[in-house]
């Protein structure tokens, strides 16, 4: 299952599902709405804030299962500080 938002914010991370570094994705703020509104109401800049405050899970795109954190592979061997 492939997941796909239509404005995307990208980065790699670690799926616990998949068991490997996959790149993740999170849907992203579209702006320009938001500060057409703002200017043609004012009073919209309160739900824009909002919006953007708001937490954006990030998901990962292979199999569309929440990744909590984005980090590298914990299994993989290399050097250790």
């Amino acid at each position: 299952m492939k997941v796909h938002f239509s404005r995307l914010d990208e980065a790699s991370g670690y799926c616990g599902k998949c068991l490997k570094q996959v790149p993740v994705g999170r849907p992203g703020i579209r702006h320009g709405p938001h500060l057409i509104l703002t200017l043609l109401t004012g009073f919209w800049a309160i739900f824009w804030i909002r919006d953007a405050r708001r937490p954006r899970p990030w998901q990962c795109l292979e199999c569309g299962a929440e990744v909590y954190k984005i980090m590298s592979d914990p299994f993989a061997k290399g050097e250790q500080r």
